[in-house]
């Protein structure tokens, strides 16, 4: 429980639309054992402003609240550096409007500050606080926390929140506004750097800050992950431009945004996604009267991986079921199950409108596998490549449990640089297509179609055929597949 004993901070908390949430951050500093002397609200031309301004009037008077409105919204940074020149008191805290502190947050902190003389200081954050690990962290745990010392390296190798923060009035820099995304970031290696050897700081390890969603891709700034990096990368150019940092700091920077922007985009596409499919996509849809057809670009990426898994296994005369976690993982460097993963992981880049990042893992499919998948194809869950190797896929669409041998091509009749969906093959589910064959043009293949091996597709094929030759043309009916399956499962197993 709180009391009235305060301490020479000022909490400044930016909010933009974000009354729904002011007021559990704010319940949150005044539930603290150690209140801070003032609160700073900057609202930054929020449409709920009014809102806000009641819920900041509402509160007790134990803390000195100050409520800042600006007309127009000029961003995070803005609204920062707005409440940084308002700040009377001695230390500065930060706080998300939709983020939380735990209880002894500013007692530990703020006793460590003071204590040690310190100019600076960052703690644990738990991005997720309904994750069962955040909620087990005991913030009321006596025991001295973990400490270690703060460098210009340290935002280099982290990724901690601003709401973790406390820094010295006099010491702080401010937070460039030009930049929308990764000015946290650049504001504390300016700070780290251009006091250097006289700023005096330390990272608490501990958990005293917390947010109820995952770290990228959810909501709020963080959800943009191409402008996270581009931030970052940008921040770390200017910072080098400035002589704020080193040239090697640059580079470990840089090396390290490499890396960790395509594991952002798996984290994000391993989640429930409501991206839609292209326009051309819907566009096509509606003109081939196929909106019966089920929506694969709203399926998770996680779910889609286990699903092509599961067949995999399947058609390997394996037990069936749904295989866990640890079975993805052990099949990842598999030769039948990473090229689906590279495409898939191309295709849910693409949906998000990340640069480069689709291209990039098309190219290493081509040079590792042989196998060139567009991401612009939507496929349905159950893919299945026996052998990859000198397979083309450049249809714009692709259903469920379709088996594709090696050497297939599926794109248009003539040079389509532009990729007109038109143009591009649409295939229906559990379709076999043999070793060599070609199905080109803007022609739609039936469910439970079965293309033979070297056959040169033209026309369209309706459901439960069999097609063979060049041109490809209809042998038998459905009841021929069943052999058709077994060949391919055996073809599996080799």
């Amino acid at each position: 429980m709180s009391c009235n004993v305060s301490c020479d901070v000022s909490v400044v908390i930016p909010t933009y639309n974000s009354s729904g949430t002011l007021k559990r951050a704010l319940d949150s500093v005044y539930g603290q054992s150690l209140l801070p002397r003032e609160i700073i609200v900057v609202d930054d031309g929020s449409n709920d402003w009014e809102q806000a301004r009641l819920i900041a009037a509402s509160c007790p008077d134990r803390i000195s609240i100050h409520f800042i409105h600006t007309d127009k919204n000029q961003g995070v940074s803005a609204a920062r550096n707005i409440g940084i020149s308002a700040a009377q008191c001695r230390y500065l805290a930060f706080l998300d409007s939709d983020d939380v502190w735990y209880t002894d947050k500013i007692a530990i902190q703020y006793g460590l500050m003071t204590s040690r003389n310190l100019d600076f200081s960052m703690h644990q954050y738990c991005h997720d606080m309904s994750c069962l690990r955040c909620d087990s962290v005991d913030s009321h745990d006596s025991s001295s926390p973990s400490l270690s010392s703060l460098s210009p390296w340290t935002p280099l190798l982290r990724n901690d929140s601003t709401n973790s923060v406390m820094v010295l009035k006099q010491k702080m820099v401010s937070y460039d506004t030009s930049l929308r995304r990764g000015e946290d970031f650049k504001c504390y290696m300016e700070l780290l750097s251009k006091h250097g050897s006289d700023c005096s700081g330390l990272y608490i390890r501990r958990v005293l800050a917390g947010g109820f969603k995952s770290t990228i891709g959810v909501s709020g700034l963080s959800q943009d992950v191409k402008g996270m990096h581009a931030g970052r990368t940008l921040g770390l150019k200017r910072l080098l431009e400035e002589g704020k940092i080193s040239m090697v700091q640059y580079l470990v920077g840089m090396g390290m945004e490499t890396v960790k922007y395509p594991v952002r985009v798996l984290k994000v596409g391993l989640r429930p996604s409501s991206d839609p499919a292209s326009g051309a996509s819907r566009h096509l849809e509606k003109n081939r009267g196929a909106n019966n057809r089920p929506d694969n670009n709203k399926i998770p990426l996680r779910q889609l991986l286990y699903r092509d898994l599961a067949r995999q296994i399947e058609l390997e005369g394996k037990p069936a079921g749904r295989p866990g976690l640890g079975g993805l993982l052990r099949r990842l460097l598999h030769h039948r199950f990473l090229p689906i993963v590279l495409c898939r992981a191309s295709r849910a880049a693409r949906l998000r409108n990340l640069p480069v990042l689709p291209e990039l893992l098309t190219y290493l499919n081509i040079v590792l596998f042989g196998l060139e998948v567009t991401p612009r194809c939507e496929i349905g869950p159950g893919i299945f490549f026996p052998h990859p190797s000198g397979t083309v896929v450049g249809a714009w669409r692709i259903g469920s449990n379709v088996t594709i041998l090696q050497g297939v091509t599926l794109g248009a009749k003539r040079m389509d640089l532009g990729f007109d969906c038109g143009l591009r093959p649409e295939v229906g589910d559990n379709v076999v297509l043999g070793a060599g064959a070609k199905i080109l043009g803007g022609i739609q293949i039936g469910d439970n179609v079965t293309v033979g091996a070297n056959s040169v597709v033209v026309d369209s094929v309706e459901a439960g055929s069999t097609v063979v030759g060049i041109p490809a043309r209809r042998i038998s009916p459905q009841r021929h597949r069943n052999h058709d399956l077994e060949t391919t499962a055996s073809v599996s197993k080799r």
